[in-house]
């Protein structure tokens, strides 16, 4: 029985079955002032069906803990409870790590909101929290989101749930109280029968999280020492439950357990590639039971590449809360390569897949968030990107490959481009590609890196000229469109000069894409090199064709780039 059912049918089966108790009690047997015993007597019968199929499951459950293994855990043996009584005892004697809690806070709840909750069924804390505004109600949807599986979900509601506390240690209400002893039953049983399944610690410490952070720290490491003890299948998972109530409690280990994940990343897990395209960064996610599609992990040779990606993404999150920006969990040293930032996986579907099947129709509201970032972005944190320097690095670049002679031919002519480009006003350079766009609810960013300001229509032309996936009336369309959107946000762009700049920018962006995939560590991506400069060939035209009076004013010089891109194609 899966996670998610058999939590399901323990929790309704007891609480429904102690509700029910209390009722038949209160109506048939205490309203006629008769004892309890003799109430009971009363009302067995009638209850006796309910009481009877929650002890064949609860039997049955048992039964299947003691004899059979599954993929969660290897069966409880009778010598397990020797040593989860040491494993419990180590814990108890080790010092709690200390949280940054400080005073205390009454948390709990009317009796309207204890019934409201129970209409609304286990998954509406969301709906309750901005309802009555209590921590409890996020803590609800944090244990059903972790019963779903919905594990980085269930994180967001908890450390919500911890920071609407205001940093004060929660003092429960009577109902708070009588909930989590109903919950403390339940869970207890289950840990005291699957000894090796380390879920029943996971569930455990979200639900003491809020009422009773302490004990949520001792179920945690209990889980994670079960988990070293029998080599649990979800090892790595425990260890990542554990560093991340580490960070929803702001607990003083925090560091010390993300640092633990890294090491076993490397025995008990796999990182497969974010992406089927080579990229320059190496982004990974966790191929994981219950983590899969929830963090990706970024690794860079230092950490302040990683802080300054955190900040950057801040930044784009306050300015364009329209779009779902990555939401970093924890840097971590990683031994051996340099740093490692957790970021949550932002789930959909790439615009590039959705292009490459033919689905058009989010292109337009991605080129808007495009607009958004291009308005809002604070240009006094960068410094504009030295056009002729990076155009040089990349022709000369000896992976690129191509003649000196070509490189110098291209780079001399450069100026028509070069001032074409500059016609369009600068703004934050996000790079941005069709393969760093997610299709969710909302639209979704996965890059956050701003190195400099450069012209508007430079990420313009990467989203739309980075496959040859749009028709020449399209392309126009959509860079009408990004236009009129950034005009709105208060970016003025020169209508008579921006298709000039538009064209310019693709043949300067293709020679650059087509550059980096060069790279000898992004083997499939050279094939993409002569598509990329033909569709360079394509944009120069375009400019003989829409731009004459341009174009006739520097014609040598595209004359010269027409030819060097030919060559240039060839060559690939």
């Amino acid at each position: 029985m899966s996670a998610e059912k058999s939590v399901s049918v323990g929790d309704c089966a007891f609480y429904g079955t102690s509700a029910l108790v209390c009722y038949y009690f209160w109506k048939n047997g205490f309203g006629e002032n008769l004892s309890f015993l003799e109430a009971l007597g009363k009302n067995l019968l009638l209850i006796s069906p309910i009481i009877a199929g929650l002890g064949a499951n609860v039997a049955a459950w048992a039964a299947r803990a003691y004899t059979k293994d599954n993929f969660f855990r290897e069966r409880t043996r009778l010598s397990d409870y020797g040593v989860l009584s040491g494993l419990e005892k180590e814990v108890l004697e080790e010092v709690p790590p200390i949280m940054n809690l400080q005073g205390e806070q009454r948390v709990g709840g009317s009796l309207e909101e204890f019934l409201d909750g129970s209409a609304t069924g286990r998954h509406g804390g969301r709906a309750l929290f901005l309802k009555y505004r209590n921590p409890l109600s996020l803590m609800r949807a944090a244990r059903g989101f972790v019963a779903r599986g919905e594990y980085d979900s269930g994180f967001d509601c908890l450390k919500s749930a911890i920071e609407w506390s205001d940093g004060k240690r929660p003092s429960p209400g009577l109902l708070s109280m009588f909930g989590a002893q109903c919950s403390r039953l339940v869970r207890g049983v289950a840990r005291n029968v699957e000894v090796r399944d380390v879920r029943n610690y996971i569930f455990g410490a979200v639900e003491e999280a809020l009422i009773d952070p302490g004990r949520a720290w001792h179920l945690s490491e209990l889980g994670r020492r079960v988990a070293d003890e029998f080599n649990s299948p979800l090892k790595l998972e425990m260890y990542i439950f554990h560093a991340l109530l580490a960070s929803a409690q702001r607990r003083s280990d925090e560091q010390a357990a993300w640092r633990d994940i890294y090491g076993l990343v490397r025995t008990h897990g796999k990182l497969a590639p974010a992406s089927d395209r080579e990229s320059r960064n190496d982004v990974r996610i966790l191929d994981s039971y219950f983590f899969a599609d929830s963090f990706t992990f970024r690794f860079y040779p230092r950490k302040d590449e990683l802080v300054r990606f955190c900040d950057e993404r801040n930044v784009l999150a306050d300015a364009v809360p329209e779009a779902d920006w990555p939401l970093p969990y924890a840097i971590a040293e990683d031994p051996g390569r340099g740093y490692v930032l957790l970021l949550r996986f932002i789930r959909g579907e790439l615009l590039y897949d959705a292009l490459r099947r033919g689905d058009k129709s989010r292109m337009g509201g991605a080129l808007s968030i495009v607009a958004k970032i291009h308005a809002r972005y604070p240009l006094d944190r960068v410094k504009p990107v030295d056009l002729d320097g990076k155009l040089r690095k990349k022709l000369y670049d000896p992976v690129f490959g191509i003649p000196r002679e070509l490189a110098d031919a291209l780079f001399a002519s450069r100026e028509p481009i070069i001032r074409a480009v500059r016609m369009m006003p600068d703004v934050g350079n996000t790079d941005r590609h069709l393969d760093q766009v997610v299709l969710a609810r909302r639209i979704g960013a996965l890059d956050c890196e701003v190195d400099g300001s450069v012209p508007c229509t430079f990420d313009v032309a990467n989203m739309l000229l980075y496959r040859d996936f749009f028709t020449e009336r399209e392309r126009r369309e959509y860079v009408l469109g990004y236009a009129a959107d950034a005009e709105k946000e208060g970016l003025h762009l020169d209508k008579s000069k921006l298709s000039c700049a538009f064209h310019n920018s693709g043949i300067y962006r293709l020679v650059c894409l087509a550059g980096a995939w060069s790279d000898p560590g992004r083997p499939s991506m050279h094939g993409e090199r002569k598509p990329a400069i033909v569709r360079a060939i394509r944009e120069l035209r375009g400019v003989r064709d829409e731009c004459p009076d341009f174009y006739a004013q520097y014609a040598r010089q595209y004359e010269r780039w027409e030819s060097g891109l030919e060559r240039m194609a060839a060559l690939f």
